[in-house]
């Protein structure tokens, strides 16, 4: 539904490690805040994501 990045800084050469956190999670929404961060731990990437739930078809009980 909505996605908004901000990068603080370039990649450095390195490994990544992202990191996801819920922050609400509701019975059609959930958002979450993303981290990028490098080996050094310097952050190099702040996102939201805001996602509407839905349930899959298999998981659905018969009416």
């Amino acid at each position: 539904m909505d996605l908004s990045c901000t990068h603080h800084r370039p990649p450095a050469d390195q490994r990544m490690i992202g990191a996801a956190t819920p922050l609400h999670r509701g019975r059609d929404l959930a958002t979450y805040e993303i981290t990028l961060n490098d080996e050094d731990g310097n952050r190099t990437c702040t996102a939201r994501l805001t996602c509407v739930l839905r349930e899959h078809p298999s998981h659905r009980h018969p009416s």
